[in-house]
Parts: C-alpha cells; sequence; structure tokens
C-alpha cells in the first residue's frame, strides 16, 4: 500500500540567526493509510516539534514531506494540538463546523451534508450534550474532545493528533484511543498520535515511532520494541517492569507463597500479595492459596501446616497470612 505520507533525510529543530537547534536528525518516515501510529519519547524531545513540521506548520531545517494525494494540505491534513481556543461565545458545534471550511464555497454556508458530517463527528466522541456549550464553559478535558471531533470532521486521509487525552479520565483515554483506531480501519487514514500513555499504546497502536537521545527515530510494532529492550533504554524505568506490564515490589516480608488459580482473579490475587510485600514462588510453598469460584462466589484457600483456612476476600487472606 502507497505510504500517506514519507519524509526524506528529514531534520527538524530552530534556527536563530546563524545558529541551528537539532531536534530530529535525516528522518526517513512514513505513514501508512489505515495504522495508528503513536509517537513516543521522554518530555522535552521535540515530539510536538515534529507534529507542527509534519503538519506544515514549522519549516524543516532540511529533507523533504512528501503528501502522496492530490490535495490541497487543509484537505489533506488534519492536527489537534495541545493549544487552548479561545473562542469567546462560539459553541461545541461552531468549533467543530470549522473542520468543514476547506470544503466551503465562496459563501462559507454548511450544506446539509456538512451539517450532518459535523453531527456524526460530535456523536462519534459522544459530546451531544455540549453540541450548544459555549468554548468558554468547557473543562480542558471537553475542549480536547471538541478539537479531536473538529478534525474527525475535517475527514482528511491524515490526521495528526499531540497529547490527544492529556486532560482527559481513564475511560474517555481509553475510548479516545479505540476511536482513533476504529477511524484508521474503517476509513483508511493514517493517524499519528504523540502520547505519553504507554499502556494504552502498547495495547492500541498498529505501529510506534520511539525517540532517542541520538535525535533519531526508532520505530516498530510494539511488541518488537518491547521485547528488544528498545523501550526500556530510552525511558530508564525505574520500579517498572515492561515486559510484565507491573510495578516491582520488594518481598519485605520475607514469607514465599505459591498460588494456584485461573483467570484474573488469580492475576489479582497475585497482584494483591506483591504489593503487600510476600514473594509469590512459581513452585509449591508451605504457604500455599488456592483461589476458586463457587456458582457465582469467589473464594481463597490457604493451606498451611496448621491446616487449611477459607476466606471470602483478597483482605482476610492477607489479614490471616
Amino acid at each position: 500500500m502507497q505510504p500517506a505520507l514519507t519524509t526524506a533525510s528529514l531534520c527538524i529543530g530552530y534556527r536563530n540567526g546563524a545558529a541551528e537547534r537539532l531536534l530530529f536528525d535525516n528522518l526517513n518516515l512514513e505513514l501508512v493509510p489505515g495504522q495508528l501510529v503513536c509517537f513516543m519519547g521522554p518530555n522535552g524531545i521535540g515530539k510536538s516539534s515534529l507534529i507542527r513540521t509534519l503538519a506544515g506548520l514549522q519549516n524543516p531545517l532540511r529533507g523533504k514531506i512528501r503528501h502522496h494525494h492530490e490535495k490541497k494540505v487543509e484537505q489533506l491534513i488534519s492536527v489537534v494540538l495541545t493549544d487552548r481556543i479561545s473562542g469567546g461565545h462560539m459553541t461545541v458545534f461552531d468549533l467543530v463546523a470549522f473542520g468543514r471550511y476547506p470544503y466551503l464555497g465562496w459563501n462559507v454556508k454548511l450544506s446539509n451534508q456538512d451539517e450532518e458530517i459535523v453531527q456524526r463527528a460530535i456523536r462519534q466522541v459522544h459530546i451531544e450534550t455540549l453540541t450548544d456549550t459555549p468554548l468558554h464553559q468547557l473543562s480542558d478535558g471537553q475542549m480536547q474532545m471538541a478539537m479531536i471531533a473538529r478534525a474527525i470532521a475535517q475527514d482528511t486521509p491524515i490526521i495528526l493528533l499531540d497529547e490527544p487525552t492529556a486532560h482527559l479520565d481513564l475511560n474517555n483515554r481509553v475510548e479516545i484511543m479505540r476511536l482513533l483506531r476504529r477511524l484508521a480501519k474503517s476509513t483508511s487514514k493514517a493517524i499519528l498520535v504523540a502520547t505519553h500513555e504507554l499502556d494504552l499504546a502498547l495495547q492500541t497502536a498498529d505501529w510506534i515511532w520511539l525517540t532517542t537521545r541520538k535525535k533519531n527515530i526508532l520505530s516498530g510494532i510494539p511488541e518488537d520494541l518491547v521485547l528488544d529492550g528498545s523501550f526500556d533504554s530510552i525511558f530508564e524505568f525505574k520500579g517498572f517492569d515492561l515486559k510484565t506490564g507491573k510495578v516491582q515490589h520488594l518481598p519485605d516480608k520475607g514469607i514465599s507463597v505459591s498460588v494456584t488459580g485461573e483467570g484474573y482473579e488469580l492475576l489479582w490475587t497475585k497482584n494483591a500479595l506483591e504489593r503487600n510485600g510476600y514473594e509469590v514462588s512459581e513452585l509449591r510453598s508451605p504457604s500455599h492459596i488456592t483461589v476458586g469460584r463457587n456458582k457465582d462466589s469467589l473464594f481463597w484457600l490457604l493451606s498451611t501446616e496448621r491446616g487449611d483456612m477459607h476466606f471470602n476476600s483478597i483482605r482476610e487472606l492477607i489479614k490471616n497470612l
């Protein structure tokens, strides 16, 4: 499949007179239709500058950006940045409708089809109740949702987003990333998201761009970049094991336990034990816990040299270990 956008020997940064501040050097990247790409890296490394450069809002130092569509740039790329919009008494509908302006004639009048596209974009991000709300009454999270709806209404083959989930709660962060993935798949859009949402990126992205301290970008599918150590080397995680997705706890109780069971209840039992300082052993220990289900109720059976004890919650279990 032909990429929607490619870069050739692209160098990104800033000029101040004869001085040059180089952020990224010799980038050869591509955005492919139907793919959600998550762009990740440490704070302050230049992710926003790359988004702005790809969008045509900032000139590159050197190199080329090629668009593989015969369209005007405003019909080719829609952008969601982190800048706060000040729109006076403009409503959410008015803001989202700006996404249709590249398609309007000299009279700048929305057609029935344009209005339906705007309403559909509003429905897709679940802000129907805010349609007539003035922008100055919106929270940061609500404003972010409205900006994403505007980008969807613009209906471009490429969407670039800079931290689109920054001001959202967990439920809405998950929903936005799922929405962007569905949008990429169902409409064959190439979507690039600069994000710090590591857990969501690993579960939703088709492809990762990972910035390095050497002013270049590693790319690959999330799982390969986890397993080859790329994420660990870039982020230098402290107390977090990316391969398991868990915070590392010290077994300060000095007590080893073993656990058997199935499904999520087994996972959460191990999580509680490790968080409370117990070492969970793969081998059967003198203190062994069986996690089971009796019809609709969970139970925990603790077997020790003193005998067996039954519990109806993890809290009771840990209290009696």
